[in-house]
């Protein structure tokens, strides 16, 4: 009885190591290839306002990170203001994203209530809020991935010759 199963056994084995391969072959032949879409629609791109540096670029804001800050300001729009994170080769740190929080708070290891996201903190525009325009606040990077505050910088406010008066 067993040598009649096993000789079964490897009959069905030979058959499927022949079978199966033809069979994955054909699969991957058959294959549809995979939707390619050549850009977004431009309703769907990113809404690209012209910036126009104010000041000098600052390098001393943040204590633990070798980042430069440049200070933008909307060329259509006075009183738009941009913040741009510059990093060097050494910031190497996952999902890097930048808040911006009025005042002077205490430097915890959590992000305050007030915090105002902004974005990601690649080196693209990202757009500070009106309250800013008000009053100083500080930038703090949180790292996503790690789950922790990465550095807050030193506090700052816009240059009030660069803000309309109403």
């Amino acid at each position: 009885m067993i040598l009649a199963l096993r000789q079964r056994h490897r009959q069905l084995f030979v058959g499927l190591s022949l079978f199966l391969p033809v069979v994955f072959a054909v699969g991957i032949c058959g294959r549809k290839p995979a939707p390619v879409m050549a850009g977004l629609p431009a309703a769907l791109g990113p809404v690209r306002q012209p910036y126009q540096i104010v000041g000098q670029p600052r390098t001393n804001l943040f204590a633990r990170l070798p980042l430069q800050v440049e200070l933008l300001q909307a060329a259509g729009a006075p009183g738009h203001f941009a913040v741009q994170l510059l990093g060097g080769h050494d910031l190497v740190k996952p999902d890097l994203i930048a808040y911006w929080v009025p005042g002077h708070p205490v430097a915890t290891d959590t992000i305050p209530d007030t915090a105002i996201l902004l974005g990601a903190a690649n080196p693209v525009p990202l757009a500070l809020p009106n309250q800013a325009t008000r009053s100083e606040g500080i930038l703090v990077l949180y790292s996503l991935a790690d789950g922790e505050v990465v550095d807050v910088s030193k506090p700052f406010s816009l240059p009030a010759s660069q803000i309309p008066t109403p």
